[in-house]
This record gives C-alpha cells, sequence and structure tokens, in this order.
C-alpha cells in the first residue's frame, strides 16, 4: 500500500543516468601506426560510445533514484503477519460497570461486580492485548478506552460489562466510538435493588475536617451547613475523604507525602467532588492525594467559608455508602437494544498512529543514502581510461 503513488513518476528519471552513459564523450587514444607516420597529423577528436559501459556504477545510480522514488511514495507494508487484514490478532478495551448497582446480587450468585471481573479476566485472557478499566459511569471512561484502541495495529474492540441499568449509556454515547472498532454490551443479571439500610449513628463521619485551632468553630458551622442541605452525616470506615485546610498545622507534612490515587473508588470521589455542586466557590487551587484508604483533598479556600460548606457537602456525597437515586430503579435496557448497538470489529485496520514494526519510507531514504556512498567509492576506484601521449615518429 503506498499512501502517494503519484510520486512512481519519478521513475522517468531512470533515463538521467542512462543518457549520461551513453552521451558521455571519453578521450581518444593516440596509437602510432609505422605506414602513416609520413601523413599529417591531425586533430584528435573525443568519439561518442557506441554502447553502454560501466555497467555497475550505472547500476548503482538507477538504484539511487529508485529507493528516493520509493520513499518519496510512502509505502506502508506491513512484514509482520499479525499486522495483516484478517488476522486473528485482536486488541480488547473492556469497561467494567462500578456503579452502585452492580454490588447487587447476581441472578448467578455473588455480586454482579464480581461477575462483571470474572468476565472481564476472560475476555483479556482470550484477547491478544486488553486493558481493563473500572468505571462508576461508563459512559464517560469510553473516550479513553477508544484512544488507546485507535492505536492497537490490529482488529480492535470495545466491551462493556454492565447490569445497563435505563441510563447507564446511550446511543449516542456508541456513536462516538470511531468507524472500525467494534462494540460488545455483555449483560450481568442482577436481583432487584433494595434499599440500603439506614447508616449506623456509631459510624465514622462522612468527611474528615483537618483544620487549626481557630477555625473549628468555623468548619463545624460549615459541616453542619452541609448537612442541612442533604449532605450524609456517616460514611463508610474503609473509605474516609479528608478536608485540609490552610491553617492546619501539619498541612505541609500531609502536602510532602502525597502519592497519586491508587484506587478506582479515589477516582470516583473526586470526579464527583470536581462535579460538586457549586464546585466554582473551591475548585480554585484544589489539590488532592491519596492515604490509606483515604482520599486527601487540600483547598485554599478558609474554614467556616460559604466554599467550605460546598465542599463539605460534595465531598459527603462522595464518600456516601447511598447509592444515587437512580440506582435504585429496577428498569434496565432491552436486549434487543443493546444488540442493535452492537457492531462488529472490522477487519480492516486504519490505524492512526505509527506502528514502529511497519517497514516504511525512512528505510528507503536510508537506502538511497547509502547506494549515493557507494556510487562515490566507485567513482574514485575505478580505472579511468589515460590518453595515450604518443607523438608521431618522423623519419630519420
Amino acid at each position: 500500500m503506498f499512501q502517494n503513488p503519484w510520486a512512481w513518476l519519478g521513475l522517468a528519471a531512470i533515463a538521467a543516468p542512462v543518457l549520461v552513459h551513453l552521451l558521455a564523450r571519453r578521450p581518444a587514444r593516440r596509437i602510432p601506426f609505422p605506414t602513416l607516420r609520413f601523413l599529417p597529423a591531425t586533430r584528435l577528436a573525443p568519439i561518442r560510445r557506441g554502447r553502454l559501459t560501466d555497467i555497475g556504477l550505472l547500476v548503482v545510480r538507477v538504484g539511487v533514484i529508485l529507493a528516493a522514488v520509493t520513499a518519496l511514495a510512502q509505502p506502508d507494508w506491513f512484514p509482520d503477519p499479525s499486522d495483516r487484514a484478517g488476522s486473528p490478532d485482536v486488541a480488547r478495551a473492556i469497561l467494567v460497570d462500578a456503579s452502585w448497582s452492580m454490588s447487587r446480587e447476581a441472578v448467578a450468585g455473588g455480586t454482579a461486580a464480581a461477575a462483571a471481573n470474572r468476565e472481564a479476566d476472560a475476555l483479556r485472557a482470550s484477547a491478544t492485548t486488553a486493558r481493563v478499566a473500572e468505571s462508576p459511569a461508563p459512559a464517560e471512561a469510553l473516550t479513553a478506552a477508544t484512544n488507546w484502541l485507535r492505536h492497537q495495529p490490529m482488529r480492535r474492540e470495545l466491551v462493556l460489562v454492565s447490569d445497563f441499568q435505563t441510563g447507564t449509556i446511550e446511543r449516542e454515547d456508541l456513536d462516538a466510538t470511531p468507524e472500525g472498532i467494534g462494540v460488545r454490551l455483555l449483560r450481568i443479571d442482577a436481583r432487584a435493588p433494595v434499599a440500603p439500610a439506614r447508616p449506623d449513628p456509631s459510624a465514622s463521619p462522612a468527611v474528615r475536617l483537618l483544620v487549626g485551632a481557630s477555625g473549628q468553630r468555623g468548619a463545624e458551622a460549615a459541616r453542619r451547613a452541609a448537612e442541612s442541605r442533604g449532605a450524609p452525616a456517616r460514611g463508610r470506615p474503609d473509605r474516609t475523604v479528608a478536608i485540609v485546610f490552610p491553617d492546619f498545622e501539619r498541612r505541609s507534612e500531609l502536602l510532602a507525602a502525597t502519592r497519586p490515587l491508587d484506587q478506582p473508588w479515589m477516582f470516583d470521589a473526586v470526579n464527583r467532588v470536581a462535579r460538586g455542586d457549586q464546585s466554582h466557590l473551591y475548585l480554585d487551587g484544589l489539590t488532592w492525594s491519596a492515604a490509606k484508604n483515604e482520599v486527601r483533598l487540600f483547598p485554599t479556600v478558609a474554614a467556616g467559608s460559604l466554599g467550605s460548606a460546598a465542599l463539605i457537602a460534595a465531598a459527603a456525597r462522595a464518600a456516601s455508602p447511598d447509592p444515587d437515586p437512580a440506582e435504585l430503579g429496577a428498569t434496565t435496557i432491552a436486549d434487543a437494544t443493546l444488540r442493535a448497538w452492537e457492531r462488529p470489529a472490522s477487519d480492516l485496520t486504519p490505524v492512526v498512529g505509527r506502528n514502529p514494526n511497519r517497514f516504511d519510507g525512512r528505510w528507503m531514504w536510508g537506502l538511497a543514502l547509502a547506494l549515493l556512498a557507494l556510487e562515490a567509492l566507485v567513482r574514485r576506484t575505478r580505472p579511468s581510461p589515460m590518453p595515450v601521449e604518443m607523438s608521431h615518429e618522423r623519419a630519420a
């Protein structure tokens, strides 16, 4: 396959070295002949070549032009059989729904989340290369998954494993997936949702407030204001969110000990905080880090401010074990609808990125340069015809 086939017109330039070899002049050799020594000398003129000589040098020069034209044609070849169309190799991006509804009991036993993870492991094992990601909002994770697939030099498939409650995914979300990438929607059957029990009053607070002595009263007032607006008061002991206000004495020490988020729920918590109500009040300068089973938020707003109350409310909802009300719905997307949204992975592989295993024009430019060096070496080392400098002999 050539990306610039018009470059092959440049093969007409091969005629140039052929004409040079045919039209090149060489000096005449002066040869004494005894019976003609009394004839007057005539001017020696160069003679034209009637046939090609220096065939080796000509072949090298033609090879230089051929390599350069091939490079300009931008070849896109696949020496590896796994890169060819119709290859059984497949790259698979697997998205696992990690929303609250997946914590329900699966019809086959265990939780729906555990069943989804088993399916994801099987899909990954059967793929040439695969990437598995969990997300409580699968529709929002589609972009990252498709961006990874776009650069895989083989058949590509996007698989979503979910219970497919209504609203999990929409047709418009899947339509944004590039052509050539297959889409498979794998349902995990789960039993009807059960409303969560009321949290234990003795459970840990939904949010830990780390604040200096002077800001204690303001921080508690902000917490009460957040709870009065419906923010959960209690959270999970294994998943906490801490807010470290600017006046906390050990804030710089905690900042120095920061580490990246390393658990799926942490990313979800930070995402929910960033999308919280009135996020514009506290997002300016907000940073975060991870600790053991805890997300730490470092705002620039002072404890007791309106921004701190909005931040506490958003963090409490992110840390709360209570599901979103939409997760309590019992309706799911129909199987017929899911099948209509699916599409097979295409055998054609229009890869956006460049596969390092491909043989492309860069190698042909290297060959052209190597042939140029060889041509210069041949010209220096080949014997050149030297004229015989002899004068006519004259009679004594």
